[in-house]
């Protein structure tokens, strides 16, 4: 995080209620003064419908709906199809992996991940977004990003 970045609100969904927990204080500690946490994607559009967040971490294998949907939807919206999106996963096939890009995923984080991971890929996502339409900060399907 640099410096001189005021982060106001950041999303984080994901239905384990413990890695939710750590999500929302990494976000806290990469800068951003307020993190809303969301067990399900129906709570977190609820969320989003409500409050301007400046970036969502979702997690992708989430019941009933998944983070791919969640994506699907957040991008349907004009409201929020901004908004940069990270999406993290404990395993990633390269085909899911082009189809969330396709969707307009920013970014993605493959569990087990680092708190300098996730402040990087924050910057980047949130750089980008500084741009106009949401950008992809993935060119390439890397090899320590495949499914296991």
């Amino acid at each position: 995080m640099t410096a001189t970045t005021a982060r106001k609100l950041a999303l984080a969904v994901d239905d384990d209620r413990m890695f939710l927990q750590s999500m929302r204080m990494m976000l806290r500690v990469g800068g951003f003064s307020e993190v809303m946490g969301a067990s399900d994607v129906d709570a977190a559009l609820a969320l989003l419908a409500r409050h301007p967040v400046e970036l969502i971490v979702s997690d992708w294998n989430m019941d009933p709906l998944d983070g791919l949907e969640f994506l699907r939807r957040v991008r349907a919206n004009p409201k929020t199809k901004h908004i940069p999106f990270i999406l993290v996963t404990a395993s990633l096939s390269e085909e899911a992996w082009r189809g969330a890009i396709e969707l307009g995923a920013t970014d993605f984080l493959v569990k087990p991940f680092t708190i300098d991971q996730l402040h990087a890929s924050m910057d980047i996502c949130l750089n980008l977004a500084k741009g106009a339409a949401p950008r992809s900060n993935v060119v390439a399907f890397p090899s320590h990003r495949r499914a296991g």
